[in-house]
């Protein structure tokens, strides 16, 4: 599995599981940014989530037009707009040891 298959796994399952996911307070407007358990365990978790340090990618301009409908869902989230086109949307992800915590966050640039 590629590390993009594994960011949309991730989304899909904050979008799907609302109850298990707390939204974090953000200063941005641009940016949505999530907490979960970290007893949930994702493929390749270990690489996508490490300890206290900050995972970073550009999603590639590919995997944006596959995953509109997804990536919609949650620029709505903090817009109530439809995403539009943007010129970059980032992935964050990061294993919070001291919190017990996934943090998932998405940046629409």
């Amino acid at each position: 599995m590629n590390e993009f298959d594994s960011d949309t796994l991730i989304l899909q399952y904050v979008q799907q599981h609302p109850e298990s996911v707390r939204t974090e307070l953000n200063q941005y407007e641009n940016v949505i940014t999530f907490t979960l358990s970290d007893l949930v365990l994702f493929p390749d978790g270990q690489e996508l989530f490490p300890p206290m340090r900050l995972h970073v990618r550009r999603l590639p301009t590919q995997y944006v037009a596959r995953n509109y409908g997804l990536l919609s869902y949650f620029y709505k989230r903090i817009t109530n707009k439809d995403l539009g086109h943007f010129g970059e949307i980032w992935m964050t992800t990061a294993h919070l040891t001291d919190r017990h915590a996934l943090l998932v966050e998405l940046s629409f640039e």
